[in-house]
């Protein structure tokens, strides 16, 4: 696939079980019912949760130095933000699929780099890695951007994911 962010109408290729799982329940969903809303983010991170975002501040602390992937690259979202703009999806009553992310993407490495500016831990040395260096179970898939096209036609729209890690941090 073309180095660009997915439409809601690009047909889904999962690479993993997980992927699938994802998308067995959103087909099963279209099968039920024809007033639905299907919602696609990515890279999800909020207070008080288990996220990339606290692991990162938890590995900065614990270990002194960081590597984090370059090749993995998505878009950060906002549980607050998601949570506003599916409010508001609601509202409007135009039933479909939708990808909402704070705006803009970015590899994990970008992301950990401004979560420990952010966070008051810019000192903490990082280092580059690719996904091959980086022992797990699973693989998941190195570029899953998602584009917010009908959300957008709304007038839905999240801030930048950068605006949106500032706001984590207040």
């Amino acid at each position: 696939r073309a180095a660009q962010p997915y439409l809601e109408w690009d047909s889904p290729n999962p690479i993993g079980a997980y992927g699938r799982s994802k998308l067995a329940g959103e087909r099963f969903t279209q099968m039920l019912l024809t007033r639905f809303y299907i919602v696609r983010t990515a890279w999800l991170f909020a207070r008080g949760g288990n996220n990339f975002v606290s692991k990162i501040l938890r590995a900065a602390d614990e270990r002194g130095e960081l590597a984090v992937v370059t090749d993995e690259v998505s878009s950060p979202t906002y549980a607050p933000d998601l949570a506003e703009a599916i409010a508001r999806l609601i509202q409007t009553r135009q039933y479909g699929i939708y990808h909402f992310t704070n705006e803009g993407i970015c590899s994990r490495f970008e992301f950990a780099r401004k979560i420990l500016e952010l966070g008051g831990r810019g000192h903490v040395p990082l280092r580059p890695i690719t996904s091959d260096q980086y022992q797990r179970l699973a693989r998941p898939p190195l570029y899953t951007p998602i584009r917010n096209f009908c959300g957008a036609a709304l007038g839905i729209r999240l801030r930048p994911w950068q605006e949106a890690l500032e706001a984590y941090f207040r």
